[in-house]
């Protein structure tokens, strides 16, 4: 017998370009994931709080600050 796992993550997208953000959670809304997106660190630095991501996929290279 198969069990179900609930595999939904929570995941902030962090990038500045708004096609490749919207695609990235397109992407993981179709895999189950809860999704939130902003265009850029600072913004990311704001809403990220311990425990409410489980996964921050950002872009390296943006304007003001880089993503790691």
């Amino acid at each position: 017998m198969s069990k179900h796992i609930n595999s939904s993550r929570r995941v902030l997208v962090v990038d500045d370009d708004p096609l490749v953000s919207e695609s990235l959670k397109q992407v993981l809304v179709f895999g189950g994931h809860a999704v939130e997106i902003v265009p850029g660190a600072a913004e990311a630095l704001a809403l990220f709080e311990p425990g409410k991501f489980d996964l921050v996929i950002a872009d390296y290279r943006m304007p003001g600050m880089q993503g790691d």
